[in-house]
């Protein structure tokens, strides 16, 4: 099997290290690579209901709606 990626190395010799690149994040890689696809329409459609579960807003809900699953 051939895998141009890998090489072979001495063990008793200092590998070489890449450098890292700086100020590039994963979006810049994923728009530089062309796989940040871009969506002017949100196919989310949000209701009020998970507007509400974002929010933490829970100030409707009862202990009774709630069912022990320990007991």
């Amino acid at each position: 099997m051939v895998n141009p990626s890998l090489i072979s190395e001495n063990r008793k010799q200092v590998t070489p290290i890449i450098a890292p690149r700086k100020n590039t994040s994963l979006y810049d890689w994923l728009e530089a690579n062309g796989r940040f696809i871009h969506r002017d329409d949100p196919e989310i459609n949000w209701s009020l209901e998970d507007d509400e579960l974002l929010r933490g807003d829970f100030s409707g809900d009862s202990e009774a709606d709630y069912v022990d699953l320990a007991a």
